[in-house]
């Protein structure tokens, strides 16, 4: 069957329709920088996709030979593996691809400081112009996808300890050994000219449902905020409680690869609409790493969606998000998908709470009105019913500290 037909079959099933013309506002009001002409000076990466997948991606490396070149030469990347920020701006490229709504394209951005990358182009490709080899990776993507085999259920939850009668933040990797269900996150700063980790990761078990994956969660949280608790310290989440330590509740999912439906399924009825419970200066991380479309493909035929902030102080009665998470990615083909506007968009960065307070109530409805009602009241209503209780509580505790 030739790819056009395969292509064409895989976005029926999933009720997927690209855009008929390309919003680059979009990319304003997701934040992205954006540059006009090349700089040969400069790295540059140019991804192609077929939705989250990386068909090929190529690097532009300076040579220092000459400041200005009339043609980009073009190495693949499996040549430079080793490229500082290599990872990341294969991310942001997909996303850019992402929230541009272009499932087979290329995006090429230029690395401008440390792992900060800014679109320099993005545009579609046609099928005569994919190579054999970029074909056979869409089709093994596409049967990956099709594949029936048991979803599982993971997360990673961040977070900082502090210490309440001496007033201090202690790093995870001083407090604890690292294991396999509690340890600490890849970032580290120096103290007392010692090499620590911060932030605290707490990994459980995977489940092949939500409520087992919450099960296991529990089992490991409990027992740990009591030990905690004992030694006066406590567990903080939030996006951003101290400095530059920015906090995410990453979830995964096993065998189902990502598209760009099930992303904007997430982003429409999970992060969006969580956006309006974020504290500890939730839009730095969102610039930085909590972005929309924030996905990681994983070691499990599945994904890992980032865009969420900590619920470290909010683990104990998470179930609902989990349920949400779940209820999605198991019903991604038939969902109806409710588009946020590019000023919703806009709010998510800006934090614009009484705006992303509005859209909470409008995915509410929204949802109500489309899907089965047992759904509705099994899933839906209990998740925003518990974000809206914390939005309440928020705006108490606000209100008491006036």
């Amino acid at each position: 069957m030739e790819i056009q037909k395969i292509m064409g079959n895989f976005h029926e099933i999933l009720h997927y329709e690209k855009s008929t013309e390309i919003n680059f506002s979009a990319l304003k009001a997701h934040q992205c920088s954006i540059i006009k002409n090349f700089d040969s000076k400069r790295v540059a990466i140019k991804v192609r996709n077929f939705h989250f997948e990386a068909l090929e991606v190529f690097l532009y490396i300076p040579d220092g030979a000459t400041s200005i070149k009339r043609k980009i030469d073009w190495q693949k990347a499996a040549n430079c593996s080793g490229l500082y920020g290599l990872k990341e701006g294969i991310e942001q490229a997909l996303r850019i691809l992402y929230y541009l709504n272009i499932p087979l394209g290329e995006c090429v951005l230029q690395r401008m400081d440390g792992k900060k990358f800014s679109v320099y182009s993005v545009q579609e490709r046609l099928l005569y112009n994919v190579t054999s080899y970029e074909k056979n990776t869409i089709i093994a993507f596409i049967n990956r996808y099709q594949e029936s085999k048991q979803l599982t259920y993971g997360a990673d939850i961040e977070g900082l300890v502090y210490h309440k009668e001496r007033n201090k933040w202690i790093a995870a990797s001083a407090l604890l050994a690292e294991d396999h269900n509690i340890g600490w996150d890849a970032a580290a700063v120096m103290q007392k000219q010692k090499v620590v980790h911060p932030i605290l990761e707490l990994r459980p078990q995977p489940g092949i449902s939500a409520s087992q994956l919450f099960t296991h969660l529990l089992q490991l949280y409990k027992p740990f905020s009591i030990l905690l608790k004992e030694n006066g310290m406590k567990l903080i989440g939030g996006a951003n409680p101290y400095k530059y330590f920015f906090l995410g509740s990453h979830l995964h999912i096993g065998n189902k690869p990502p598209t760009f439906k099930h992303a904007a399924l997430l982003d429409a009825y999970i992060g969006l609409p969580m956006a309006v419970i974020d504290y500890n200066d939730p839009t730095s991380r969102r610039v930085a790493f909590g972005q929309l479309g924030a996905v990681r493909q994983n070691d499990f035929n599945g994904f890992e969606y980032r865009t969420l902030s900590s619920i470290g102080e909010h683990i104990l009665e998470s179930k609902p998000l989990f349920e949400m998470f779940a209820y999605i990615n198991e019903n991604a083909a038939a969902l109806p998908l409710l588009k946020p506007s590019l000023s919703i968009i806009f709010a998510y960065y800006q934090h614009q709470r009484k705006e992303l307070f509005y859209y909470l109530r409008t995915c509410r409805k929204f949802m109500k009105d489309n899907i089965q009602r047992k759904d509705y009241d099994s899933f839906v209503r209990p998740f925003y019913d518990w974000i809206e209780l914390l939005y309440r509580r928020k705006s108490m505790n606000d209100k008491n500290n006036l």
